[in-house]
Protein backbone atom coordinates (compact mmCIF):
# COMPACT_ATOMS: atom_id res chain seq x y z
CA UNK A 1 0.00 0.00 0.00
CA UNK A 2 1.09 3.79 -0.78
CA UNK A 3 0.05 6.35 1.36
CA UNK A 4 -1.53 7.95 -1.95
CA UNK A 5 -4.16 5.47 -1.94
CA UNK A 6 -2.58 3.43 -3.98
CA UNK A 7 -2.15 -0.46 -3.87
CA UNK A 8 0.62 -2.80 -5.40
CA UNK A 9 -0.18 -5.90 -6.43
CA UNK A 10 -0.39 -8.66 -4.55
CA UNK A 11 1.69 -12.03 -4.39
CA UNK A 12 -0.53 -15.42 -4.21
CA UNK A 13 1.62 -18.33 -2.81
CA UNK A 14 0.30 -21.60 -3.78
CA UNK A 15 0.62 -24.60 -1.41
CA UNK A 16 1.66 -26.66 -4.22
CA UNK A 17 4.95 -27.71 -6.05
CA UNK A 18 3.95 -26.60 -9.93
CA UNK A 19 1.80 -24.51 -10.86
CA UNK A 20 -1.13 -24.45 -13.42
CA UNK A 21 -3.14 -21.57 -14.97
CA UNK A 22 -6.23 -22.40 -14.06
CA UNK A 23 -5.48 -21.38 -9.92
CA UNK A 24 -4.76 -17.25 -11.65
CA UNK A 25 -8.15 -17.25 -12.97
CA UNK A 26 -9.70 -14.14 -11.21
CA UNK A 27 -6.69 -12.57 -9.61
CA UNK A 28 -6.45 -8.97 -9.39
CA UNK A 29 -5.08 -7.52 -12.21
CA UNK A 30 -0.94 -7.48 -12.15
CA UNK A 31 -0.48 -9.81 -9.31
CA UNK A 32 1.74 -12.13 -9.53
CA UNK A 33 1.94 -15.92 -8.02
CA UNK A 34 4.94 -18.48 -6.30
CA UNK A 35 4.29 -22.32 -5.20
CA UNK A 36 5.57 -23.80 -2.13
CA UNK A 37 5.04 -27.17 -0.79
CA UNK A 38 3.48 -25.61 2.69
CA UNK A 39 2.22 -22.28 1.05
CA UNK A 40 4.80 -20.24 2.91
CA UNK A 41 6.37 -17.57 2.44
CA UNK A 42 10.34 -17.70 1.79
CA UNK A 43 12.89 -15.53 0.84
CA UNK A 44 13.28 -16.31 -2.55
CA UNK A 45 9.72 -15.69 -3.20
CA UNK A 46 9.91 -12.24 -1.58
CA UNK A 47 12.41 -11.21 -3.91
CA UNK A 48 10.22 -11.60 -6.64
CA UNK A 49 7.49 -9.55 -4.65
CA UNK A 50 9.96 -6.50 -4.76
CA UNK A 51 11.05 -6.65 -8.18
CA UNK A 52 7.76 -5.44 -8.56
CA UNK A 53 7.03 -3.43 -5.88
CA UNK A 54 9.96 -1.44 -7.41
CA UNK A 55 8.23 -1.23 -10.99
CA UNK A 56 5.21 0.16 -9.95
CA UNK A 57 6.63 2.40 -7.48
CA UNK A 58 9.87 3.57 -9.22
CA UNK A 59 12.17 4.93 -7.34
CA UNK A 60 15.71 7.11 -7.85
CA UNK A 61 18.16 8.69 -6.65
CA UNK A 62 16.72 11.79 -6.27
CA UNK A 63 12.87 10.30 -5.41
CA UNK A 64 13.79 7.32 -2.93
CA UNK A 65 11.56 5.11 -1.67
CA UNK A 66 11.00 4.47 2.06
CA UNK A 67 9.97 0.30 2.21
CA UNK A 68 7.62 -0.50 5.95
CA UNK A 69 8.07 -4.07 6.88
CA UNK A 70 7.82 -6.44 9.85
CA UNK A 71 10.81 -8.51 11.21
CA UNK A 72 9.56 -11.62 9.39
CA UNK A 73 13.24 -14.12 8.48
CA UNK A 74 12.42 -13.38 4.62
CA UNK A 75 12.32 -9.70 5.38
CA UNK A 76 15.47 -9.58 7.60
CA UNK A 77 17.83 -12.01 6.51
CA UNK A 78 17.22 -11.70 2.59
CA UNK A 79 20.44 -10.47 1.50
CA UNK A 80 19.77 -10.31 -2.26
CA UNK A 81 16.03 -8.52 -0.93
CA UNK A 82 18.96 -5.71 1.10
CA UNK A 83 21.13 -5.75 -1.89
CA UNK A 84 18.50 -4.56 -4.66
CA UNK A 85 17.07 -2.03 -2.21
CA UNK A 86 20.70 -0.45 -1.54
CA UNK A 87 21.44 -0.56 -5.51
CA UNK A 88 17.88 0.45 -6.46
CA UNK A 89 17.26 3.89 -3.67
CA UNK A 90 14.91 2.07 -1.45
CA UNK A 91 15.13 2.14 2.18
CA UNK A 92 14.01 0.25 4.94
CA UNK A 93 12.15 0.34 7.92
CA UNK A 94 11.82 -2.70 9.97
CA UNK A 95 8.75 -1.78 12.59
CA UNK A 96 9.37 -2.68 16.18
CA UNK A 97 8.94 -6.43 17.80
CA UNK A 98 5.41 -6.40 19.07
CA UNK A 99 3.99 -3.36 17.02
CA UNK A 100 2.70 -4.74 14.11
CA UNK A 101 -0.74 -4.72 15.90
CA UNK A 102 -0.58 -0.78 16.05
CA UNK A 103 2.09 0.47 13.58
CA UNK A 104 1.31 -1.81 10.51
CA UNK A 105 -1.04 -0.42 7.98
CA UNK A 106 -1.86 -3.56 6.17
CA UNK A 107 -2.85 -5.44 9.53
CA UNK A 108 -4.44 -1.99 11.29
CA UNK A 109 -6.90 -1.27 8.39
CA UNK A 110 -6.81 -3.21 5.51
CA UNK A 111 -6.97 -6.70 6.66
CA UNK A 112 -10.17 -6.64 8.70
CA UNK A 113 -12.12 -5.47 5.46
CA UNK A 114 -10.28 -7.82 3.45
CA UNK A 115 -10.85 -11.03 5.62
CA UNK A 116 -14.87 -10.04 5.77
CA UNK A 117 -15.22 -9.35 2.27
CA UNK A 118 -13.55 -13.02 1.65
CA UNK A 119 -15.76 -14.66 4.13
CA UNK A 120 -19.04 -13.05 2.33
CA UNK A 121 -17.61 -14.20 -1.39
CA UNK A 122 -17.02 -17.90 0.05
CA UNK A 123 -20.72 -17.77 1.76
CA UNK A 124 -22.43 -16.32 -1.55
CA UNK A 125 -20.17 -19.76 -3.46
CA UNK A 126 -21.44 -22.15 -1.70
CA UNK A 127 -25.19 -21.30 -1.49
CA UNK A 128 -25.09 -20.83 -5.26
CA UNK A 129 -22.83 -24.62 -5.57
CA UNK A 130 -24.92 -26.90 -3.42
CA UNK A 131 -22.93 -29.98 -1.90
CA UNK A 132 -19.99 -28.83 -3.27
CA UNK A 133 -16.61 -27.33 -1.23
CA UNK A 134 -14.21 -24.56 -2.34
CA UNK A 135 -10.93 -25.67 -3.92
CA UNK A 136 -7.66 -24.08 -4.51
CA UNK A 137 -9.26 -23.55 -8.06
CA UNK A 138 -11.88 -21.05 -6.73
CA UNK A 139 -9.52 -19.22 -4.59
CA UNK A 140 -8.18 -16.96 -7.43
CA UNK A 141 -11.33 -16.26 -7.94
CA UNK A 142 -12.98 -15.56 -4.86
CA UNK A 143 -9.93 -13.34 -3.41
CA UNK A 144 -9.93 -11.09 -6.78
CA UNK A 145 -13.16 -10.28 -5.77
CA UNK A 146 -13.06 -9.77 -1.94
CA UNK A 147 -9.98 -7.84 -2.75
CA UNK A 148 -11.25 -5.10 -5.63
CA UNK A 149 -13.67 -4.56 -2.50
CA UNK A 150 -11.21 -3.63 0.05
CA UNK A 151 -8.60 -2.20 -1.83
CA UNK A 152 -10.38 1.44 -1.80
CA UNK A 153 -7.93 4.61 -1.55
CA UNK A 154 -9.98 5.93 1.53
CA UNK A 155 -8.63 3.03 3.16
CA UNK A 156 -5.25 3.40 1.82
CA UNK A 157 -5.13 6.58 3.34
CA UNK A 158 -6.61 5.63 6.79
CA UNK A 159 -4.58 2.98 7.38
CA UNK A 160 -1.18 5.61 7.48
CA UNK A 161 -3.30 7.96 9.66
CA UNK A 162 -4.23 5.77 12.27
CA UNK A 163 -0.82 4.41 12.52
CA UNK A 164 1.11 7.43 12.66
CA UNK A 165 3.03 6.95 9.60
CA UNK A 166 1.36 9.54 6.97
CA UNK A 167 1.24 12.32 8.48
CA UNK A 168 3.65 11.31 11.26
CA UNK A 169 2.43 11.52 14.50
CA UNK A 170 4.73 10.93 17.46
CA UNK A 171 2.06 10.54 19.66
CA UNK A 172 -0.24 7.49 18.12
CA UNK A 173 1.27 5.74 21.73
CA UNK A 174 -0.56 6.67 24.59
CA UNK A 175 0.07 6.48 28.17
CA UNK A 176 -2.76 3.76 28.19
CA UNK A 177 -1.23 1.54 25.58
CA UNK A 178 1.25 0.38 28.22
CA UNK A 179 -1.19 -0.57 31.24
CA UNK A 180 -0.98 -4.43 32.54
CA UNK A 181 -3.52 -6.56 31.84
CA UNK A 182 -6.18 -8.26 33.85
CA UNK A 183 -3.90 -11.04 34.43
CA UNK A 184 -0.95 -9.13 35.79
CA UNK A 185 -2.63 -6.69 38.31
CA UNK A 186 -2.36 -8.77 41.02
CA UNK A 187 0.93 -9.69 40.35
CA UNK A 188 3.82 -7.96 42.00
CA UNK A 189 5.56 -5.23 40.53
CA UNK A 190 8.55 -5.73 38.40
CA UNK A 191 11.57 -3.31 39.02
CA UNK A 192 12.33 -1.43 35.91
CA UNK A 193 16.23 -0.25 35.40
CA UNK A 194 15.68 2.48 33.78
CA UNK A 195 12.81 3.56 37.57
CA UNK A 196 14.15 4.47 40.52
CA UNK A 197 12.04 4.72 43.30
CA UNK A 198 11.89 7.55 45.30
CA UNK A 199 10.43 8.48 49.02
CA UNK A 200 7.64 10.29 46.99
CA UNK A 201 7.64 8.70 43.86
CA UNK A 202 4.12 6.18 43.96
CA UNK A 203 4.11 2.62 42.94
CA UNK A 204 4.06 1.52 39.74
CA UNK A 205 0.81 -0.07 38.67
CA UNK A 206 -2.11 0.02 36.36
CA UNK A 207 -4.32 1.79 39.03
CA UNK A 208 -2.00 5.43 39.37
CA UNK A 209 -0.25 5.06 35.63
CA UNK A 210 -1.62 7.82 33.91
CA UNK A 211 -1.02 9.73 37.40
CA UNK A 212 2.25 8.59 37.55
CA UNK A 213 2.91 10.54 34.03
CA UNK A 214 0.83 13.29 34.51
CA UNK A 215 2.66 14.51 37.51
CA UNK A 216 5.75 14.23 35.99
CA UNK A 217 6.95 12.01 38.81
CA UNK A 218 9.10 10.17 36.05
CA UNK A 219 11.86 13.02 35.65
CA UNK A 220 14.56 13.27 33.21
CA UNK A 221 16.92 12.59 36.53
CA UNK A 222 15.21 9.38 37.55
CA UNK A 223 16.14 7.75 34.14
CA UNK A 224 19.72 6.31 34.05
CA UNK A 225 21.77 7.77 31.64
CA UNK A 226 22.22 6.35 27.69
CA UNK A 227 25.22 3.89 28.00
CA UNK A 228 28.27 5.08 25.72
CA UNK A 229 29.34 3.18 22.63
CA UNK A 230 33.04 2.61 23.70
CA UNK A 231 34.87 0.69 20.55
CA UNK A 232 36.87 -2.08 21.80
CA UNK A 233 40.52 -2.19 20.22
CA UNK A 234 41.40 -4.88 17.95
CA UNK A 235 44.42 -7.69 18.37
CA UNK A 236 46.66 -5.00 16.30
CA UNK A 237 45.80 -2.23 17.47
CA UNK A 238 43.35 0.85 17.85
CA UNK A 239 40.28 1.03 17.28
CA UNK A 240 37.58 -0.72 14.94
CA UNK A 241 37.15 1.21 11.87
CA UNK A 242 33.27 2.07 11.17
CA UNK A 243 31.62 0.26 8.46
CA UNK A 244 29.35 2.08 6.05
CA UNK A 245 26.31 -1.20 6.41
CA UNK A 246 26.92 -3.03 9.48
CA UNK A 247 23.88 -5.05 9.42
CA UNK A 248 24.46 -5.87 5.60
CA UNK A 249 27.64 -7.31 6.39
CA UNK A 250 26.28 -9.22 9.57
CA UNK A 251 23.20 -10.75 6.98
CA UNK A 252 26.76 -12.07 4.23
CA UNK A 253 28.29 -13.55 7.56
CA UNK A 254 25.80 -15.75 8.24
CA UNK A 255 25.05 -16.69 4.86
CA UNK A 256 28.62 -17.47 4.38
CA UNK A 257 28.84 -19.50 7.79
CA UNK A 258 26.02 -21.47 6.82
CA UNK A 259 27.01 -22.50 3.35
CA UNK A 260 30.60 -23.17 5.29
CA UNK A 261 28.99 -25.81 7.62
CA UNK A 262 26.83 -27.26 4.70
CA UNK A 263 29.88 -28.09 2.43
CA UNK A 264 31.64 -29.20 5.67
CA UNK A 265 28.99 -32.09 6.41
CA UNK A 266 29.40 -32.91 2.92
CA UNK A 267 32.59 -33.60 2.30
CA UNK A 268 33.57 -35.20 5.86
CA UNK A 269 33.41 -39.00 5.85
CA UNK A 270 33.70 -41.23 8.35
CA UNK A 271 37.25 -42.22 9.24
CA UNK A 272 37.65 -45.84 9.07
CA UNK A 273 38.56 -48.89 11.57
CA UNK A 274 42.39 -48.73 10.49
CA UNK A 275 42.80 -45.57 11.60
CA UNK A 276 40.72 -45.48 14.60
CA UNK A 277 41.95 -46.72 18.09
CA UNK A 278 41.61 -49.86 19.84
CA UNK A 279 38.40 -48.45 22.17
CA UNK A 280 36.69 -45.97 19.13
CA UNK A 281 37.16 -49.63 16.27
CA UNK A 282 33.88 -51.21 15.46
CA UNK A 283 32.55 -53.43 16.81
CA UNK A 284 31.42 -56.49 14.55
CA UNK A 285 28.13 -58.20 14.91
CA UNK A 286 27.76 -61.52 15.60
CA UNK A 287 25.06 -63.75 14.72
CA UNK A 288 24.04 -65.68 17.20
CA UNK A 289 22.19 -68.86 17.14
CA UNK A 290 19.28 -70.37 19.72
CA UNK A 291 20.59 -73.40 21.60
CA UNK A 292 21.80 -76.16 19.35
CA UNK A 293 19.96 -78.89 17.88
CA UNK A 294 20.46 -82.56 19.59
CA UNK A 295 20.39 -83.32 15.84
CA UNK A 296 23.44 -81.96 15.03
CA UNK A 297 27.29 -83.05 15.86
CA UNK A 298 29.60 -80.77 17.68
CA UNK A 299 31.65 -80.02 14.43
CA UNK A 300 28.29 -78.76 13.12
CA UNK A 301 27.47 -76.68 15.92
CA UNK A 302 30.57 -74.56 16.34
CA UNK A 303 30.58 -74.21 12.77
CA UNK A 304 31.41 -70.65 11.68
CA UNK A 305 28.86 -68.04 10.28
CA UNK A 306 30.26 -66.71 6.48
CA UNK A 307 28.36 -63.45 7.32
CA UNK A 308 29.96 -62.38 10.42
CA UNK A 309 32.54 -65.46 11.49
CA UNK A 310 30.44 -65.83 14.68
CA UNK A 311 30.08 -70.01 16.30
CA UNK A 312 26.31 -71.12 15.55
CA UNK A 313 27.08 -72.22 19.71
CA UNK A 314 27.29 -68.65 20.72
CA UNK A 315 23.79 -67.41 19.24
CA UNK A 316 20.87 -66.58 20.91
CA UNK A 317 18.80 -64.27 19.21
CA UNK A 318 17.05 -66.85 17.32
CA UNK A 319 18.64 -67.17 13.67
CA UNK A 320 18.59 -70.24 12.29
Amino acid sequence: MIPTGHFIPPLLVFPRKNMKQELMNGIPPGSIHACHPLGWIQSEIFSQWFLLFMKHTKPTKEDPVILVLEGHYSHTRNLQFVTLARENHVDIICLPTHSSHKMQPFDKAFMEPLKTFYCQEIEKWLRSHPGQVVTVYQIGKLFGSAYKRAATGEIVVNSFRVTGLFPCDKDIFRPYDFLLSSEDKDAAPVNHPALVKTSNQPSFSSANFSLFISTEALRSSDISPVPSLNLKPNARGGTAKKISSPYKKFVEATQKKKIKQATKSKTSQPASNALLGPSKRRKRRVCRDPAPSDTLSDSEQDADCVFCTGCFSEDHNGED
